[in-house]
């Protein structure tokens, strides 16, 4: 086969071929800006879901977690390397840093949260779907939760 053949065929060849199918998604950065926390003492858990199994309880069912310090009554926990998809927050103010939140008699939460989209429910939990949103492809996305007591 004539070296131009041989090129001609190896071009047809990788036409052929389905290019960037393979490659991964381009990670994305999400930061969670958390505001109106009332005191500096503990810290934060920030929890992030790309489903609603585990939602918002299940710690070990949460596509990421991050801990973050309280500065003037503000945290901030960036999530780096997050694929692209659907995803709901979950914030808690461990301000006894136990590591779970504490809940009184009834069970509601006895410390401070708040979920993404600012959802708060008086008699029950948030929903992945209602506290849910979307991060792009390679771009930083920023969210702000209020958290209330």
């Amino acid at each position: 086969m004539s070296t131009s053949r041989l090129a001609s065929t190896t071009l047809a060849i990788l036409a052929l071929l389905p290019f960037g199918s393979s490659a991964a998604p381009a990670d994305a950065t999400l930061r969670v800006e958390i505001t109106n926390l009332r005191s500096t003492q503990g810290e934060v858990g920030c929890l992030i879901f790309n489903s609603p199994d585990g939602y918002p309880e299940t710690r070990t069912k949460a596509y990421k977690t991050l801990r973050a310090t309280i500065e003037g009554g503000h945290a901030l926990c960036e999530f780096k390397n997050v694929a692209p998809g659907t995803y709901a927050a979950i914030i808690g103010h461990d301000e006894n840093r136990n590591g779970k939140v504490d809940k009184n008699f009834i069970g509601a939460p006895r410390e401070g949260y708040a979920a993404s989209n600012n959802v708060r429910h008086k008699m029950s939990a948030p929903g992945f779907q209602e506290a849910s949103f979307a991060v792009p492809a390679g771009a930083v996305t920023s969210i702000n939760v209020q958290v209330g007591y």
